[in-house]
């Protein structure tokens, strides 16, 4: 969805507050508009402003750590929201992405797509440490019921049992959601809108 910077916001659903979006891009003002991309993939401007600048490492390094930690944050937003509210906060699967990697290098140039990947790694980060089998936050989940339960583990065959099933529907979602990337492909609409 797109969305119109403002000072105040009066429709969460159409509109972001200025500090909130400049979280993600220090350059934006009031009356810019942001495009939400698929999870983890990015936010593309409608009328970018962008300068190359080149900071002392004392700089860069709080700077890079202030820009993972806002992927972190919205990565994490389109999740929650797309949990809570039951709309596609934006996911992509290969096809997607690698169309989206196409419109950051069409619109932006190369030096970008490291970027993206940074971003992609990020989000996938967080992905996998969610509490779900065949992940590593599900894998997790079985070490901290082992410590609830004084050390007794859950029997090998269950937990690979429960991973596989973990794993066929995550493959599943991949198979559903790369689906939609290909009719979206031919329909000719981009990650971006």
């Amino acid at each position: 969805p797109s969305l119109e910077v403002v000072e105040d916001v009066t429709d969460a659903k159409a509109q972001v507050s200025l500090s909130d979006a400049r979280k993600y891009n220090r350059d934006l003002s009031v009356g810019d508009t942001m495009t939400q991309g698929a999870i983890g993939v990015m936010i593309g401007l409608v009328n970018p402003k962008y300068d190359q600048v080149s900071d002392p490492i004392w700089k860069a390094v709080p700077k890079s750590i202030q820009t993972v930690w806002s992927v972190l944050a919205f990565t994490w937003e389109g999740i929650s929201d797309g949990i809570t509210t039951g709309s596609n906060p934006g996911i992509a699967g290969p096809v997607g992405i690698a169309k989206a990697t196409g419109e950051v290098v069409e619109q932006l140039g190369v030096s970008w797509v490291f970027q993206l990947v940074a971003v992609l790694s990020v989000s996938l980060a967080i992905i996998n440490m969610l509490p779900f089998p065949a992940l590593d936050g599900g894998r997790m989940t079985f070490v901290l019921l082992e410590l609830a339960r004084g050390g007794r583990r859950v029997a090998p065959e269950k937990e690979g049992m429960v991973h596989l099933v973990g794993l066929a529907l995550i493959l599943s979602f991949v198979v559903v959601v790369t689906f939609g990337d290909i009719q979206d492909l031919i329909a000719g609409v981009g990650p971006f809108g």
